[in-house]
């Protein structure tokens, strides 16, 4: 006899038989299979799943895991999981089931995922961009450099332009410098030949010493030639001396200078005028008739500012008539000045009042100083 109780039969653990139902990425349905291989990008990927039980379908529970991305899950019943964001890499999506009695999926569901790294971040990306680079500040500087030789060879050539344009400026400042300074020449040497002509008109030194034993001359023309003058000569016992101021400098003024002296020496020594109010008068009216002063057609006011002394040696007087020049007079010790007439020898003031005559005695010792003003404007230059 056999007795068969099946309370008493070892009962046999049979894991849940597991298979994907879906997949979705980016909420879009794709094939299943088993590797999966995405361009570079941000992805949202949705995995359902199913695990079959005969036994106890409603105590299945599942674990799973994304390796390179996450650990495994807690057991769970839900049958889908969703990964969001994403990007390259190489994903490995396991799944295992439990049944209700505890038998496990022996062989775990496998489903690979690979997402493209970008462009960038591949290591040829770098060389490509290195080299690149290179190339591109290779070409940057050959550029520059071209740009910098055209530049300098414009510079050079505009260099080369100016150079010849201030070199023919300066020949032709040289080739005019040198007619100047040729003509420079000839006029300067002119005005020496004249200086020499002066001089000759004026009284020898040895003449000057015989009459006036003690004196001294100070004569310093500013241009070669002189506007101021001196003259001295002597008629019937009496010597005569002036100091004589021209209008004008350089030629103008050693014109009038040597008017002067031949006015001078007609008036003293042809006319025998001697009294020195007469002769400056006289002066005057021979400048006025020799510079045609009085026409109407050509104004002129040309004439002298003169100090003029007339030495009586038989009676030891002075006579001293001024045009705008004063007489320093040193009599004792003392130091006197002996004003001027406020008008000058020219035919702007003929019409103006007479020059009038200073007299007083001298004796041995007495000095006189007749300058024109010269000395004072060093004066007024230094100040």
């Amino acid at each position: 006899m056999v007795i068969y109780d099946p309370s008493m039969e070892y009962p046999q653990q049979r894991p849940p038989v597991l298979g994907i139902t879906s997949i979705k990425i980016n909420d879009e349905e794709k094939d299943i299979s088993d590797k999966i291989i995405l361009s570079p990008g941000y992805y949202k990927i949705k995995i359902d799943f199913l695990g079959i039980s005969l036994r106890d379908p409603a105590l299945v529970t599942y674990q799973y895991k994304l390796s390179g991305y996450d650990q495994w899950s807690d057991l769970i019943k839900n049958t889908s999981v969703t990964y969001n964001h994403l990007t390259e890499g190489d994903y490995t999506f396991i799944l295992n089931a439990r049944s209700g009695d505890g038998a496990v999926s022996e062989n775990p569901l496998n489903i690979s995922i690979f997402i493209k790294k970008p462009i960038w971040m591949k290591w040829w990306f770098y060389v490509v961009a290195v080299l690149l680079l290179f190339v591109l500040t290779f070409l940057y500087i050959k550029r520059r450099e071209y740009k910098f030789l055209v530049e300098k060879r414009i510079l050079e050539e505009k260099v080369v332009e100016r150079t010849y344009e201030i070199q023919s400026q300066k020949n032709e400042i040289e080739l005019q410098k040198d007619i100047i300074d040729e003509k420079n020449a000839n006029i300067t040497s002119s005005i020496r030949y004249a200086s020499n002509i002066q001089k000759a008109v004026l009284p020898p030194t040895e003449f000057v010493d015989k009459l006036l034993p003690d004196n001294f001359i100070l004569s310093k023309p500013k241009d070669i030639v002189s506007g101021d003058f001196y003259w001295l000569t002597e008629k019937d016992n009496k010597i005569v001396i002036t100091v004589a101021d021209c209008t004008g400098h350089g030629v103008p003024g050693a014109f009038m200078s040597l008017l002067g002296v031949t006015l001078l020496n007609e008036i003293v020594n042809i006319k025998g005028i001697t009294r020195s109010d007469a002769i400056v008068t006289e002066l005057r009216y021979s400048l006025i008739h020799s510079l045609q002063q009085s026409r109407k057609d050509i104004t002129t006011a040309d004439g002298f500012d003169i100090a003029l002394c007339v030495l009586d040696l038989q009676q030891k007087r002075i006579q001293f008539t001024g045009g705008m020049s004063n007489l320093i007079y040193i009599h004792d010790g003392n130091f006197n000045v002996v004003r001027a007439d406020r008008n000058s020898v020219c035919g702007e003031y003929d019409n103006s009042g007479p020059f009038t005559m200073k007299e007083f005695d001298y004796k041995k010792g007495d000095v006189l100083y007749l300058f024109s003003d010269g000395y004072q404007d060093q004066f007024w230059r230094g100040a």
